[in-house]
């Protein structure tokens, strides 16, 4: 399956947003069968550096390429990324990769098996963005996915459209968020269920500790320094997978991307 996670950290407003980005790199094409296999690995998180976001996925591991013969989607995506410069915003470029995933998936795997992409960026003006879009439905109280198509939906801001309201968005002037720093969005996607019981615990004992004396916290400013600290975090939630899960569909190294305001 794969965990794919974007976090949007807003609490010094418009003025120095942050999103980060994140993915593990396990392949697991028919773990269920094979759950002592040992899989390969392979990007699931790109940069898109001419729209200052990232694209990653779950799910979904092989495509057509142009030739009609299968590719790996960590292989065929950055190829698609470096053909798009022209693609005007984010919600643009996720309509374009929407309607090229659904000619090249093979339809008899995708309708059984639940798969979506994530967008995130920060606009010119401050403004972090969510897209995503997925072949189905989730449902929060079991955990699971459900309702596969053969195609994917149609791209949504998650993020805009839905959530910001929350924290003060008017729908267009970037200088009416009001956050907080213990509020930010999170989005994942994948096996979700170990990131879900374990990472708002495990933040909460890091902002503890920061707090001793003798214990410095991450630099918001150094990417170095927040990439150390989510590394160590995953790497948490890869050993329970690797230790306790019947089927490790989890599983380092991860990429981990942070997108500031240009």
């Amino acid at each position: 399956m794969t965990l794919i996670a974007n976090e949007i950290y807003l609490d010094k407003g418009t003025d120095d947003p942050v999103i980060i980005s994140y993915a593990d790199n396990r392949l697991t094409i028919g773990a269920e069968k094979n759950p002592k296999k040992k899989y390969p690995k392979g990007k699931k998180l790109f940069r898109i550096e001419y729209l200052n976001a990232t694209v990653s996925f779950w799910g979904l591991a092989n495509v057509q390429n142009a030739k009609g013969g299968g590719e790996l989607l960590c292989t065929w995506l950055p190829n698609f990324i470096r053909h798009q410069h022209s693609a005007p915003s984010l919600m643009d470029f996720a309509n374009r990769l929407r309607d090229e995933i659904n000619l090249r998936t093979y339809k008899q795997y995708l309708v059984n098996e639940p798969s979506g992409f994530h967008l995130a960026g920060i606009r010119a003006d401050g403004v972090p963005e969510f897209i995503h879009f997925s072949n189905c439905d989730y449902d929060p109280l079991t955990a699971s996915y459900y309702n596969m198509k053969d195609q994917f939906k149609e791209p949504f801001h998650d993020f805009l459209n839905r959530d910001a309201v929350k924290y003060g968005w008017d729908g267009s002037n970037p200088n009416s968020f009001k956050y907080t720093t213990d509020q930010n969005p999170v989005y994942r996607n994948g096996h979700i269920i170990v990131h879900g019981a374990v990472w708002d615990s495990h933040m909460h004992s890091f902002r503890q500790i920061f707090t001793f004396p003798g214990f410095t916290a991450p630099q918001r400013k150094s990417d170095a320094e927040i990439k150390k600290m989510y590394r160590h975090m995953l790497t948490y939630i890869s050993v329970i997978y690797d230790n306790w899960a019947s089927v490790k569909i989890v599983g380092a190294p991860w990429d981990i991307e942070v997108i500031r305001k240009k």
